[in-house]
């Protein structure tokens, strides 16, 4: 998918979520060249 993104110039952006706490999952995906672009907070 990521490699078909890069390829078509209509997709700005790929995003993925991920929980702050699984730090295995953010290691690979800024290997990988995502960058933290935001957080979501929650309120129940």
């Amino acid at each position: 998918m990521i490699e078909w993104a890069k390829a078509n110039p209509l997709i700005e952006k790929v995003a993925s979520g991920v929980f702050s706490t699984n730090e295995a999952a953010i290691h690979l995906y800024k290997s990988m060249g995502f960058m933290e672009d935001g957080r979501r907070t929650v309120v129940s």
